[in-house]
């Protein structure tokens, strides 16, 4: 990609307004460079440092040829797929998600929406910053302001300082959208390290996320069903595994007594792997998710690729802090959220019909967690820290469930 050899001046609509581009490139990708620039703005005396994001020339004519020789692959291997150990892996959605996938990488435009997004729903998080949006962005280039650091795997971090970058990725990535009050959530998609900045500003270390190109949503209604999977896989609960995947599954049959038996033979094997056992609980679900979509389960694209981001963000977690505990993480982050609910569920035990488990932030009902307590689970979920269950079992007294 050719860059001037001496930086450049940029006169905007308003004369006052002046940009200096930079002749390097900040970092590339494969579709995409970032270039440095300072803009002096008419109504600040500072100069303020930021960073165009641009796509490489030619890059949308080359995906498109890639995209149609991606296609006749995969309609190479449907149509053979008697010749290879495939089962039942529907390649032609698969195909469609990795198009939408490839197609947002190209998309400045629904990036920019993101970073807007992402502004205001991680708003409250002082740890966390997101690049603000200029308005000098375009619909093939994006300007946002820059932000200084090194990426977080390779940051100089004390381990009180590694420990809670750790905690704040996984709260910002993995509960905040999976956990929430909104209708809908917003994540990340891509949370690799070179996504991660550690920022210092004053003494103060925030996380900087960067590349809001693959993002996603989580509805209300697929984070209700996804947490009733969670506490049937904490359960081993085979018929409520089944209804939550029945719930989440887009396409699947479950009409003659083969495909049940199938399906029945499939968790079960699962759950009585050695892998099964060694993984956290979240991890659990979600690779049971992926098993299934081997076996021709199709899910909410959405969600897989959230399955996507929890597990490229636990090779970034691993590396800052390898003694991180996610089931620990998630059942302090919902012990919090469950005190808070605490006068709305305590309202709902006089209203037992209205008692669902949408109506609260951490989507577990009054009576999921009374059928918690009384499988004598929350030891698993707590990794037997009684200090972080103290409210649980205050409220299996008030259900008169002795845990």
């Amino acid at each position: 990609m050719p860059i001037p050899r001496s930086g450049c001046h940029l006169e905007l609509t308003d004369s006052r307004d002046r940009v200096e581009v930079h002749p390097s490139i900040l970092s590339e990708a494969s579709v995409g460079a970032v270039i440095p620039f300072h803009w002096d703005r008419p109504l600040s005396e500072k100069r303020v440092k930021g960073v165009f994001k641009i796509l490489k020339p030619g890059i949308r004519k080359q995906l498109q040829e890639e995209l149609v020789i991606l296609m006749q692959t995969t309609e190479f291997f449907e149509e053979n797929r008697h010749r290879y150990r495939f089962k039942d892996f529907r390649f032609l959605d698969v195909f469609e998600e990795v198009r939408e996938m490839l197609v947002k990488e190209i998309d400045l435009a629904a990036e920019q929406d993101y970073l807007v997004e992402a502004a205001r729903f991680f708003g409250d998080m002082k740890r966390l910053q997101i690049p603000q949006l200029f308005p000098l962005s375009t619909d093939t280039m994006t300007a946002m302001a820059y932000l200084d650091g090194p990426k977080i795997t390779d940051a100089k971090l004390d381990p009180g300082e590694r420990r809670l970058c750790a905690e704040v990725l996984f709260e910002t990535l993995i509960c905040r959208p999976l956990f929430s009050r909104h209708e809908t959530t917003l994540f990340h998609g891509d949370p690799h390290a070179g996504n991660i900045l550690a920022i210092q500003n004053r003494g103060q270390l925030r996380i900087g996320l960067l590349d809001w190109t693959l993002a996603g949503h989580l509805t209300r209604s697929d984070r209700v069903k996804t947490a009733q999977l969670i506490q049937a896989v904490l359960k081993k609960d085979l018929s409520g595994i089944r209804r939550s995947v029945k719930a989440l599954a887009i396409s699947a049959s479950w009409d003659s007594s083969t495909q049940r038996q199938k399906f029945r033979k499939l968790v079960l094997g699962w759950m009585q792997s050695p892998d099964f056992t060694r993984l956290t609980l979240i991890k659990k679900t979600f690779k049971l998710l992926e098993q299934l979509a081997f076996e021709g389960y199709v899910f909410p694209a959405d969600l897989m690729l959230f399955r996507k981001s929890i597990f490229t963000l636990e090779g970034v977690i691993y590396d800052l802090w390898p003694e991180f505990d996610m089931d620990v993480a998630v059942t302090r982050y919902l012990t919090e959220l469950m005190t808070g609910e605490i006068p709305r569920r305590f309202g709902s035990l006089f209203f037992p019909l209205a008692d669902r488990p949408e109506n609260y932030p951490s989507l577990i009902s009054n009576n999921d967690l009374r059928s918690l307590m009384i499988h004598q689970y929350m030891d698993t979920v707590f990794s037997g820290t009684r200090s972080l269950a103290g409210v649980f079992w205050g409220w299996g007294r008030l259900f008169g469930i002795s845990v």
